[in-house]
């Protein structure tokens, strides 16, 4: 193309400077930039050429020209823009392909500023034109230290209008073969060339708008439910909106209403109790209206559709020529989602030809592999014209740092651009914010928060968190868990329920400890416990000698061991799962049905219960509480987060955390400090696992301890010990390891503290021998004798994997002291 009417200068790079007095003049510039300048042509043609070599600046294809391209930064922050002596050709050339690309005639992306000189005594002057002054990071590829640049942020103009903006009437056009950067895309297959482009525009909105969030459109549910069956529906919905409700909603509207067959709808959720609570709904819908034909309504965990769709692949497909048969047995988790999504890409047609309507949930907690597999799946039922709706809220985006040892190629962040850049074209973007959960003032305080993460403006954010953190109140005056009392705690709540919510699990286990010491009963909420079975399982089927058991003789025994069911009911509930009217069954059977039964059967699993709830945040995601004691440590880390969190991505990460904090409660919240705790998570290179440990010198102090990892759950089954767990153990009892002095190897006793004295009751695994070996080792220190601290959380039962026998095992956890005096 023709050379651009537009050069660029720069006082950050410059080439060829002048010495004067030794030292580099900065602000005057250089014959050598002339020169150099010349090479550079047109600053977005590079800029998106740049982009396309993956942004590497020692790529073989432009190695001649390292010097262009490290000047093309592509926020545009260090290179001032000016015209140069205007050509009326180019200009005519430059007009003709903003008309008739779409361009703006006034480029409100990369507007041209007059040609500025910039000396020492201007300094004030310029951080008043043109914004703020910084130091170069010193550890950039060939800056002297001492160098100075300007970086000069451009002022994009955006329309700051509260009104949503429709993508498709944003002037947002497709490129063609005609366009200038056409030759960016024209090496590239169709299917990418789009998606390139596609995601050209997203950057184009965002420049524009600052937010894709500025493209949902605020409607009341019934927009979302009543939409066309062939749409395809983005809908971003915050807490308490009622996105549940409307799911079903819109699959009953759906069937019901636009004669959608229901074995052609298609639901994906992120987790099995998102599935069962679907499920639940659609029986419930089933058992009101009569419906039968809804239960073919196909719900699933990707996992389970990863799964069935290899199963069904196998089957389908095996004879095509360039099929490859997929083992099972050799599939991981993400290995299995990964077959899934090649197998949507080379067979997409025929994997969604009978489907008419896909439903993802949750979609703000998908990243990596799950995130993959969805967009796959919405390119093809969009090739295919399958209807589709996705919903989540991108505030409770909360899992993309949960494990820093993941690798996270595709975060929640990034795939919201991808499924935004999907829907860009044919898609309707729909919000809801109307709180049914939260009291009006609730609502009040958190919906700024909801809007500057939303905007993802940091400055923004943090100062609507500062300002939240002054208006909250506290509760008590120093740690809250050796401060207030239970009576105190159980008027905040008001009878309903309260959660003391923590930011990690050391903070958990501390505020359990210290409410333990002062008797004070609660739920411990930090750890998958969800598939626990319930203890009157083993304490009626535990001890007994029979094959067979009666109702009679069930209703007696569980009476005796369990006042916190309906016997009458339990046993509808085995008749049921096992398929008998008998009122006679045989315990094998028994046993057999509720080890397959659902993980969250409330019948057979352990479901918490208690009104006082200590929490981690990831853990209460989904959940609400009548009242909230958040951390008030967390908050003030937020508020100065200038020497705690560096990165701007991590800072968000955490302030969507605090949201989903926040957002918890239905009447009430409070900020406190909640226990204090001097422990840091460590990750045990030889075992591959992390616990929170603290060492003072050489010698261990703290360490972990949780009984589904660290107890050998098969050393409870003995019959003097299991009569002892039934009469005598409860939650909230003090559990010490002691270390077996009589073992060639170490190994430590589960010791069960009581007014009658010490029981021991099972012992440890090699898991937490390991573990400690690993941490004492390097610093030659002694085994701990004993280690305490640790507390009762509940008692399970476990059934053998022959089905013919069952025992209860104590669950206990907490910050362990070890300790290495003599007893």
């Amino acid at each position: 193309m023709s050379e651009s009417n537009i050069y660029f200068s720069t006082n950050t790079y410059n080439y060829g400077n002048e010495y004067s007095g030794g030292a580099k003049n900065f602000f005057k510039e250089p014959k050598g930039n002339a020169a150099f300048f010349r090479k550079v042509m047109d600053y977005d043609a590079l800029k998106k050429l740049r982009e396309k070599m993956g942004g590497s600046l020692t790529s073989g294809y432009y190695i001649g020209n390292k010097e262009q391209l490290r000047v093309l930064d592509p926020n545009f922050m260090s290179v001032m823009v000016s015209y140069r002596k205007k050509d009326p050709k180019i200009e005519e050339e430059n007009r003709r392909y903003d008309e008739e690309y779409g361009y703006p005639k006034v480029n409100s992306f990369y507007p041209l500023l007059d040609s500025i000189s910039v000396d020492k005594e201007e300094l004030s002057y310029a951080d008043e034109m043109l914004g703020k002054w910084i130091a170069l990071d010193k550890k950039s590829e060939g800056i002297y230290e001492n160098q100075v640049g300007l970086y000069i942020k451009q002022a994009i103009e955006r329309d700051q209008s509260i009104d949503a903006v429709n993508p498709i009437e944003a002037g947002l056009e497709d490129t063609d073969d005609g366009d200038p950067y056409y030759y960016l895309y024209e090496d590239r297959p169709f299917k990418e060339r789009k998606e390139r482009e596609n995601l050209d525009k997203v950057k184009l909105f965002e420049e524009k708008y600052g937010s894709i969030f500025r493209a949902f459109e605020e409607v009341a549910q019934e927009e979302i439910i009543q939409a066309p069956a062939d749409q395809y529906s983005f809908v971003n919905a915050g807490p308490g909106t009622g996105k549940t409700y409307t799911l079903i909603k819109k699959i009953t509207y759906l069937i019901e209403e636009q004669g959608v067959d229901p074995e052609g709808i298609l639901v994906l959720c992120f987790t099995n109790a998102a599935v069962n609570e679907i499920k639940s709904r659609i029986q419930k819908h089933i058992e009101e209206e009569g419906d039968i034909s809804f239960i073919n309504i196909d719900v699933r965990t990707f996992h389970s559709f990863s799964w069935l769709l290899i199963s069904q692949a196998n089957e389908i497909f095996r004879d095509r020529k360039n099929y490859r048969y997929i083992d099972l047995s050799t599939l991981n988790y993400e290995k299995s989602i990964n077959e899934a999504i090649r197998i949507i890409k080379n067979y997409g047609d025929e994997v969604f030809g009978g489907c008419e309507h896909l439903i993802v949930d949750e979609i703000q907690d998908l990243t990596n592999e799950k995130a993959s597999l969805v967009i796959t799946m919405v390119k093809e039922c969009m090739k295919n014209k399958v209807g589709i709706t996705v919903l989540g809220d991108s505030c409770q985006a909360i899992y993309d740092y949960t494990d820093e040892d993941v690798d996270y190629e595709l975060r929640s962040t990034q795939f919201y651009r991808r499924m935004f850049a999907e829907f860009i074209d044919t898609g309707k973007f729909y919000k809801m914010e109307h709180n049914h959960r939260q009291s009006t003032e609730l609502i009040n305080a958190t919906m700024p928060l909801r809007q500057a993460i939303l905007d993802e403006k940091k400055p923004v954010i943090r100062q609507t968190i500062d300002i939240l953190n002054r208006h909250v109140s506290e509760v008590v005056k120093g740690p809250l868990s050796v401060k207030i009392s239970e009576q105190h705690l159980k008027r905040i709540a008001e009878n309903g329920t309260l959660c003391l919510m923590c930011r990690n699990n050391a903070q958990v286990l501390a505020t359990s400890t210290n409410l333990r010491k002062r008797m004070i009963d609660h739920v411990v909420n930090a750890y998958d416990e969800f598939e626990y079975l319930s203890d009157w399982i083993g304490k009626v089927f535990g001890l007994t000698t029979k094959s067979i058991i009666s109702y009679d003789e069930f209703v007696s025994k569980l009476s005796k061991t369990c006042d916190s069911v309906d016997p009458e009911e339990i046993w509808l509930r085995l008749q049921d799962v096992i398929g008998s009217s008998n009122n006679v069954l045989a315990i094998s059977d028994i046993l057999s049905a509720i080890a397959k039964s659902k993980v969250d059967d409330p019948a057979f699993r352990n479901v918490p219960r208690g009104n006082i709830i200590v929490s981690n945040i990831h853990r209460s995601k989904g959940r609400e509480y009548d009242a909230v004691v958040m951390e008030r440590k967390f908050i003030k880390r937020l508020v100065n987060e200038s020497v705690s969190i560096k990165s701007v991505q991590k800072y968000l990460e955490e302030a969507k955390t605090l949201y989903v904090a926040v957002t918890r409660p239905r009447t009430q919240l409070f900020f406190n400090n909640l226990a204090t705790t001097d422990v840091s998570l460590k990750k045990i290179n030889s075992t591959g696992r992390k616990r929170w440990v603290r060492g003072d010198g050489s010698r261990l102090k703290t360490i972990e301890i949780r009984a589904l990892s660290d107890a050998d759950i098969d050393s409870y089954n003995t019959t003097d010990i299991q009569r002892y767990i039934v009469k005598n153990v409860a939650e909230g009892d003090e559990i010490n390891l002691v270390i077996d002095t009589h073992s060639r190897s170490i190994v430590y006793h589960i010791v069960h503290i009581s007014d009658k004295g010490e029981r021991v009751i099972g012992r440890t695994t090699d898991d937490l021998t390991d573990d400690i070996d690993a941490i004492i080792t390097p610093y030659d220190s002694p085994w701990p004798n004993r280690i305490s601290d640790l507390y009762v959380s509940g008692i399970h039962s476990q059934i053998s994997e022959d089905f013919k026998s069952v025992w209860c095992w104590v669950d206990f956890c907490g910050l362990g002291m070890a300790r290495t005096e003599a007893y």
